[in-house]
This record gives C-alpha cells, sequence and structure tokens, in this order.
C-alpha cells in the first residue's frame, strides 16, 4: 500500500474486539503516519518493529549458517496495533 495510514479506518471498521493488524512500509515516515492513524482510532499496543531482510538459499539439502558478520542492509519497518472496542455508555 503506498498509503497505509489510509487503510487503518477501514481495518478498524472491520476487525473484531481484539482484532489485530499489521503494516510493512519502507520508511519510518509511513511507519510514523500509520502509527498516529491506529492511535487516533483507539488500538492498543501500537509498537513498531524492524525487519531485516536476510537472503538464504533454499536450493541445497542441507543448510549452511549463515555467515552473520555479512548482513545484508535491507529492512522493513513492521507497525502492529490491536483493535480494542470502547464500551459506550
Amino acid at each position: 500500500l503506498p498509503n497505509p495510514w489510509h487503510a487503518v479506518k477501514h481495518a478498524h471498521a472491520a476487525l473484531k474486539d481484539r482484532g489485530g493488524v499489521c503494516s510493512f512500509s519502507p520508511c519510518m515516515e509511513q511507519v510514523e503516519k500509520t502509527c498516529t492513524a491506529m492511535k487516533e482510532l483507539g488500538f492498543t499496543d501500537v509498537t513498531t518493529v524492524e525487519v531485516l531482510v536476510r537472503h538464504w538459499d533454499i536450493q541445497r539439502t542441507n543448510v549452511d549458517i549463515p555467515n552473520w558478520e555479512a548482513v545484508d542492509t535491507s529492512t522493513q519497518f513492521r507497525a502492529l496495533g490491536t483493535h480494542a472496542m470502547v464500551k459506550k455508555r
């Protein structure tokens, strides 16, 4: 999604109580807008996790231990939030 923060209100309307939403974004500006939208709609437990990309050769029958010193710097950020129903009085 080019503007994931616009989808948050639709997810909020579709989710049941305690339902979760996850958004993957390539830049921190999108993460900030998405998390702000989640908080404004009452999502709880809004967190951001950086996801590093590691390439694996799955063509082999046995897996070598990867060289952790040669880490690819490609990254994504994952914004998470839980839909919390607000009881109306």
